[in-house]
């Protein structure tokens, strides 16, 4: 949306009260993500400038795609509601709210495309050093705790043409990682068939374009030699052999695993309409470290999801200790409207799930912080991200944006005094580091070699 808005001609600002339109994009997946939402949106509507008119508010996102009919009769203040499917339409609903138009259950008629799925989003950098690029969207596998094949649809592809595209555009900003996301990635590929169009509806698809996401990976990482490449999201069965190889043989594509595993125990998973097992994981994991030794692996679990028992949360937290993750995010579960699992029986009250995220947060997190400090003493490249609080902060192919930690930068001025008088460290520089001391995830790091 930020990067049509701009394309249009739009000026995107950062202090809402300096704004014609405020544009909230907003989360749904669980119910303190819709509460955070609401909370925003009541915040966005007492502002002076929208309570008088002066401003509109359009809110966007999954929570107009989940509950867009309560939304317009709850909060007559929001101009218009621009579910997920119409996010790319965003233009047009400020152009038509700019002429007058009173309507406002995000009733702009969708573009449609020769493939039938509108394309990513015009490219537009988070960063000057990173950005996520959106390989697929949507979702067909419907876990049975899970909202998002009602929000965002059945899983598709964006097409390699596309998605080469929009990279070109990033890269020529700056940018010097790109992080390819969607809900289900190892799938990609899976439905690149249809229409056989990109986006442009008057150029046609290579006849050798990449058929799934090892051949992408491998693809971009040849014809983008000086970016990183890391992937996220991606589901057991997404990990082959294939795409391990892919990651092995190119330095620009990070060793960096993202499994949501969910669970261990098969009993478990098999209520949440997944597959596996504690076995079958570890086996996983093993075959992952086998080709990738220094394999980088993060995964989420869920605790306290209906009819876990202590036995099968035992089963997790020794799974979790055998499998030695370096990231772990653990969610309580959530009992969502509309989902099979808020049917089941033998819901876990939440104090239960509670303690259970507790014990099991403090065994993944001596294990984290054990591995962060085997770094210490170690070289590696790191990716200048930006300052906080005046320190700089950059992070290595093994740390993602946003969940992972940063490695500060021990006196960057004197680096950059001796070694690059003319250049400050800034987003999107490399530099080479030893990695010197942590505290929990976050490391400081001393820069060796100048940046470029």
């Amino acid at each position: 949306m930020h990067g049509r808005l701009e394309q249009a001609g739009f000026r995107v600002i950062e202090h809402t009260e300096q704004a014609d339109y405020v544009i909230l994009n907003t989360c749904a997946f669980i119910e303190a993500a819709t509460e955070e939402s609401l909370d925003t949106i009541l915040e966005l509507c007492a502002l002076e400038q929208i309570k008088s008119g002066c401003a509109r508010l359009i809110v966007a996102g999954c929570l107009p795609s989940r509950y867009r009919e309560e939304l317009a009769i709850e909060l007559p203040e929001v101009a218009a509601f621009v579910p997920v499917a119409q996010e790319e339409e965003i233009v047009h609903v400020l152009k038509a709210l700019d002429a007058g138009s009173t309507r406002r259950l995000g009733d702009a008629t969708p573009v449609s495309t020769e493939s039938g799925v509108a394309s990513p989003a015009k490219a537009f950098a988070k960063t000057p050093a990173w950005a996520y690029v959106k390989i697929s969207d949507g979702c067909s596998r419907h876990c049975s705790y899970c909202t998002i094949p009602s929000i965002r649809g059945p899983y598709h592809d964006y097409h390699y043409t596309d998605i080469d595209r929009e990279i070109g555009a990033l890269t020529a900003q700056g940018v010097r990682e790109i992080i390819l996301v969607g809900q289900d990635t190892g799938l990609w590929g899976s439905s690149i068939g249809f229409g056989g169009k990109t986006d442009n509806a008057d150029e046609t698809l290579p006849l050798h374009q990449p058929q799934n996401l090892a051949e992408l990976l491998d693809a971009l990482a040849q014809s983008y030699p000086n970016t990183w490449f890391r992937v996220m999201y991606l589901q057991p069965e997404g990990i082959s052999d294939e795409l391990l190889k892919v990651m092995e043989s190119h330095s620009n594509i990070a060793r960096y695993l993202d499994i949501p595993l969910q669970h261990a125990s098969a009993k478990i998973l098999a209520s949440m309409n997944r597959s596996g097992s504690s076995e079958e994981y570890l086996a996983l994991i093993h075959r992952a470290r086998s080709f990738l030794p220094d394999a980088i692996l993060r995964t989420t679990v869920i605790v306290g999801y209906p009819g876990e028992t202590q036995e099968d949360f035992d089963e997790l937290c020794n799974f979790v200790r055998k499998a030695r993750f370096d990231y772990v995010g653990i969610f309580a579960y959530s009992c969502e409207e509309g989902t099979i699992a808020a049917g089941l029986p033998h819901q876990v009250e939440s104090t239960v799930a509670s303690l259970r995220l507790q014990i099991l947060r403090d065994i993944a997190d001596d294990i984290g912080f054990e591995l962060v400090e085997q770094k210490i003493g170690k070289e590696s490249e790191v990716l200048i991200c930006g300052q906080e609080e005046g320190a700089v902060f950059g992070r290595t192919k093994e740390q993602a944006p946003d969940v992972d930690g940063v490695i500060y930068i021990e006196d960057p001025l004197s680096f950059v005094s001796a070694a690059m008088p003319q250049t400050q460290l800034s987003p999107g520089h490399v530099i080479h580091a030893r990695l010197a001391d942590c505290v929990l995830y976050d490391l400081f790091a001393v820069a060796i070699e100048k940046a470029r």
